[in-house]
């Protein structure tokens, strides 16, 4: 079982990879690409642009595969699948060639060498699972696409200049329930009573915490936990550990001396208001009535939904070359549905959010999980009331928590068209850098 992390290829091993292999494109990036070249014809775009986000996406998904792995954290008894995308590589893998910017390589090296502090940003990224099938490395990948659309032009101005870009890593953290993943008799018991979220939190603490102190400069590493649907839980579970554990802190005091953490939620429904009766029932029919609705009216949630597995099989087929192989005997396929009903139970009882985390939420005011008229009615009247303001959607604000309610359902609508826009500046971005190497 591999655990070790993956490092950085050169760029001719990445390059003969990327030849000698079929691209592959996750089934958010097959939706995306085509929502784009409707966009570009559209807004009158050069079409080349389109081809140009091909090529992004493909990249970005190779290194998202190449990358996987799989983490043990024996301090608990568990073992999850996971990948990492590195920004930096992905703006150097599309310029083609990092050695025709030797400036920057020297840049790095002096740095090194005299120590220099760089600031560094690491995402974790916790998504949602129901069966061992789910839970994967890709889960929730849309965030992972949609930072690295945010922060690839700056990093190809920096290579541009001659410069090295900023350490800008994206983690995906699958679940321990997952085919790939394990979970030992004692970490199942341990969730019993409550503390499914509380136990899977530990063991993404440990994850993070051999990624904080593998780094050289965690002491200027801003760290951002996002956490999607039942993500949002685990999300908050493993930042009260890490908190407790020291691993980075949320204190401005300290922010000089430990990574910063910031922890932003997105349609938490282990949080949700709704009376502990109710949530028993209107979660699970919340998120039947949200699939159903969602693959009738909503074109991305169908290539989602139809796209998953055929673009799954290929993965298996990349990790078995790599030497990683599902985890899935008698024993384990049993252990890890106790383990997936536990969770399930607890999510459906309520899972409060940690009070000594704190956290940034956003929820849809039309989300049929988490539905309440009264709750609607104080989200409308705010955005009546602060029309144009940043204050619009927030409902509620105290030191700990920020909540901000929008005009969604449970499925956050990630490739809406300011998203377009933004791929058409990255795809400009790195059609000029093209044209300068």
């Amino acid at each position: 079982m591999k655990e070790n992390f993956p490092k950085p290829t050169t760029s001719s091993e990445k390059e003969s990879a990327l030849d000698a292999r079929e691209k592959i494109l996750t089934h958010h990036a097959e939706y995306a690409i085509t929502a784009f070249e409707k966009y570009a014809k559209e807004n009158n775009l050069n079409l080349e642009s389109v081809e140009t986000v091909r090529r992004l996406f493909e990249t970005l998904t190779e290194q998202g595969i190449r990358n996987s792995a799989v983490f043990e954290a024996k301090e608990v008894g568990a073992s999850f699948p996971w990948t990492v995308v590195r920004v930096g590589d992905i703006a150097r893998e599309l310029q083609q060639s990092s050695d025709k910017i030797p400036a920057a390589e020297k840049n790095r090296e002096e740095a090194e060498d005299a120590g220099a502090e760089k600031k560094s940003k690491k995402e974790f990224v916790f998504g949602t699972f129901l069966n061992p099938q789910n839970g994967n490395q890709f889960c929730f990948f849309e965030e992972v696409m949609h930072q690295v659309v945010a922060r690839l032009p700056r990093a190809l101005e920096a290579l541009s200049e001659r410069r090295d870009p900023e350490s800008d890593e994206l983690y995906v953290l699958g679940s321990p329930s997952n085919e790939y993943g394990s979970v030992s008799d004692e970490f199942v018991e341990a969730m019993h009573g409550d503390h499914a979220f509380e136990q899977f939190g530990k063991a993404y603490a440990v994850f993070v915490d051999s990624v904080l102190s593998a780094d050289k400069v965690s002491a200027k590493t801003d760290v951002l936990f996002s956490g999607l649907s039942m993500g949002g839980s685990l999300a908050a579970e493993t930042a009260a550990q890490v908190l407790k554990d020291g691993i980075a802190t949320q204190s401005q005091d300290e922010r000089d001396i430990k990574p910063f953490l910031n922890v932003r939620l997105d349609v938490p429904v282990g949080p949700s208001d709704l009376p502990t009766s109710r949530k028993r029932w209107q979660l699970p029919a919340g998120f039947a009535l949200d699939g159903l609705y969602n693959l009738l009216t909503n074109p991305y949630a169908r290539t989602a939904t139809f796209r998953e597995k055929p673009f799954m099989d290929k993965v298996d087929t990349r990790m078995a070359e790599q030497g990683i192989s599902k985890n899935m005997s008698k024993e384990q396929e049993a252990l890890k549905k106790e383990a997936i009903a536990e969770i399930i139970g607890n999510l459906r009882d309520g899972v409060p959010l940690p009070p000594e985390v704190r956290s940034t939420e956003v929820v849809g005011m039309y989300d049929p999980a988490m539905f309440q008229t009264s709750a609607l009615e104080k989200a409308k009247t705010q955005r009546e009331e602060h029309k144009g303001s940043l204050g619009a959607g927030l409902v509620s604000d105290t030191p700990e928590h920020r909540k901000f309610a929008i005009a969604m359902g449970h499925s956050v609508p990630f490739f809406r068209e300011n998203e377009m826009h933004r791929i058409a500046k990255t795809a400009n971005a790195i059609d000029e850098l093209q044209s300068v190497v």
